[in-house]
């Protein structure tokens, strides 16, 4: 909170800075909560970076900051359920590039916290576009890549914009892991990769069957050390301690349900392979990419596994993408699965309610495209109690539009993050007026 605050006193110095104002009120246009109501010329309140109130008639407190958005429509923050956003700059500049470990095709531990670059240009150039919470993912070479963080993208470091860490556990099935290690010999094919897998998943149970066996002859050791002298067993001795091993800490995370598990999977039947090996080891499962996962709608409807479905506009372009259609969102949604929009990278963050756009097109419903950028990426993730929607006492990340937010003629007028008024700058933006 420290560091918001110096930046909130640096737009005196520097005027390019996120604004802070205590009391901020959002007045007029046409508020769609996402949480069941839409308001017509209503007014969000908002006290200490979270919303107070949400509604008509309510009194604005004395010196609060007022945006007009008279005429204009007003949103939850957009989310967009993976992207790799801060981990990359100039993808052909390795030095800049911190989207994946390739020192190994089984990398649980690595932790995307340890390689956001809050300074990345790419984050205002996304949040002026209307995001406002990414999930920050590793890439999709290693068959597990590592541990994922949903974060806003507002400040000075990575503790200031993280709202839950670890997310999730990723893991990837197909061309991905196959394609990527196939030159070093480290797996080939589809049998490989799940052989791999499977055996890091076991020796995870096992590593926390020993860590188990330890805790409980320390208990017993400590017990006896607190006996009399006279009443002391003679043959226990201190236990050692096993080896510590990270990956095996954060794959043990997922086998005790504390996170979930993140399966990018694009063929049907790498789909169906990813429902399998998580019902072998009794994972909380989420689907990512899903090109044909319209082909298995209903299973994944009554099995209650959601998908971060994407890129829309996915080409059947590589032979695990050959069924790739636009109407995939539109027919999840008739089946009644759970899903959210993403734009799967980084440089294209920003075109995320462009994705919901085209797959209205395609047949989805304006209120179930608006739904997987907003608030159902929130509840997917597990940090719906404070995102992904206009309502008391959550966070107040909001995107202020001109018009239709799903057409590109629209303008996002006004970006506010955690009760930051967020300044309509980039580095393209500052480039164009420049050089107009």
């Amino acid at each position: 909170m420290t560091g918001k605050l110096i930046m909130a006193v640096a737009v005196a110095v520097f005027g390019s800075s996120p604004v802070f104002s205590q009391n901020m009120a959002v007045r007029g246009g046409r508020i769609i909560t996402m949480a069941g109501q839409v308001i017509e010329n209503g007014l969000i309140l908002i006290e200490n970076g979270r919303i107070k109130a949400v509604g008509q008639n309510i009194e604005i407190p004395p010196g609060a900051e007022i945006i007009d958005a008279s005429g204009k429509t007003i949103l939850p923050g957009l989310i967009d359920a993976y992207s790799q956003v801060g981990l990359v700059e100039i993808s052909a500049v390795p030095q800049s590039v911190d989207t994946e470990e390739r020192s190994s095709p089984i990398t649980p531990e690595v932790r995307v916290i340890d390689a956001i670059n809050t300074d990345s240009e790419i984050i205002p150039v996304t949040r002026i576009e209307g995001v406002t919470t990414v999930l920050v993912s590793p890439g999709g070479s290693n068959i597990i890549s590592g541990q994922s963080a949903v974060v806003n993208l507002f400040g000075n470091s990575v503790d200031e914009m993280l709202v839950k860490s670890p997310a999730a556990l990723h893991i990837n099935f197909g061309e991905g892991p196959t394609g990527a290690w196939r030159p070093q010999k480290k797996v080939e094919s589809r049998m490989g990769l799940m052989a791999l897998l499977r055996q890091t998943f076991v020796d995870a149970q096992n590593y926390a069957r020993g860590m188990s066996e330890f805790e409980d002859k320390m208990s017993e050791f400590e017990m006896n050390a607190d006996l009399p002298e006279s009443k002391r067993k003679k043959d226990i001795e201190e236990p050692v301690p096993p080896e510590r091993k990270l990956g095996m800490e954060a794959v043990m995370m997922s086998l005790d349900r504390k996170i979930p598990i993140v399966a990018s999977a694009q063929r049907r039947d790498d789909i169906l392979a990813a429902i399998k090996f998580a019902e072998e080891f009794n994972l909380n499962l989420i689907l990512l990419h899903a090109a044909e996962a319209y082909m298995v709608a209903d299973l994944l409807a009554s099995r209650k596994i959601p998908v971060l479905l994407g890129p829309v506009t996915v080409q059947p372009s590589a032979m695990e993408t050959r069924g790739a259609i636009y109407e995939n969102a539109a027919l999840l949604d008739k089946a009644g699965v759970t899903f959210a929009i993403i734009t799967g990278g980084a440089h294209n963050v920003r075109d995320l309610r462009f994705q919901a756009g085209i797959a209205v097109e395609y047949g989805l419903s304006r209120e179930a495209a608006l739904r997987a950028i907003t608030i159902a990426p929130a509840e997917i993730l597990g940090v719906a109690k404070d995102l992904g929607s206009l309502a008391p006492g959550k966070l107040a990340n909001i995107a202020i539009f001109d018009g239709d937010p799903l057409q590109p003629v629209t303008k996002v007028t006004d970006v506010i993050i955690e009760g930051h008024r967020i300044p309509m700058r980039s580095f393209q933006t500052e480039l164009y007026e420049k050089y107009r």
